[in-house]
């Protein structure tokens, strides 16, 4: 789980409030590849995240309106720390791996598993895959997973 950060400058409606209006958001890092911006508009302002897909490119969208005239309801209006609980949320979604069609393989398990681990940056990728071609997958590779008995 994530810690909860914490930004004076987004915190409140009041501290936002003294932020000048502007078309490009006040962006805060969250988390490695995740930012959480503010984007104040004269009607109020709207939350925005923005997630590294990697060879310098971003991906940005909009997660809903700001709590700067109308109390947080954690759906239609979110404060500070439902905007980051909301971004990690999507940004879990996007990152988890479609589910192979028909009968998933160890082989084609443990490249899943792989994949995840980079995305989150695992020091011990290398580590991992080193161990599982020698006691895994030259014995298991090629069962499905549902053949698999605890023997």
């Amino acid at each position: 789980m994530s810690k909860t950060v914490r930004e004076r400058k987004f915190d409140s409606p009041a501290a936002r409030a003294k932020l000048k209006y502007s078309g490009k958001p006040y962006w805060r890092s969250i988390d490695p590849g995740l930012h959480l911006g503010y984007r104040k508009g004269l009607a109020g302002g709207v939350w925005v995240l923005r997630r590294y897909l990697g060879n310098e490119k971003y991906k940005v969208e909009t997660i809903g309106p700001a709590d700067d005239h109308s109390a947080a309801n954690d759906d239609t209006v979110l404060d500070f720390f439902q905007a980051q609980r909301k971004a990690r949320e999507l940004c879990a979604k996007a990152n988890a791996p479609e589910p192979p069609a028909g009968s998933l393989t160890v082989a084609e398990a443990m490249i899943a598993y792989f994949d995840r681990l980079a995305a989150e940056g695992s020091k011990s990728l290398a580590d991992a895959r080193g161990r599982a071609k020698i006691h895994i997958l030259s014995k298991l590779g090629n069962i499905a997973v549902a053949d698999l008995t605890r023997d």
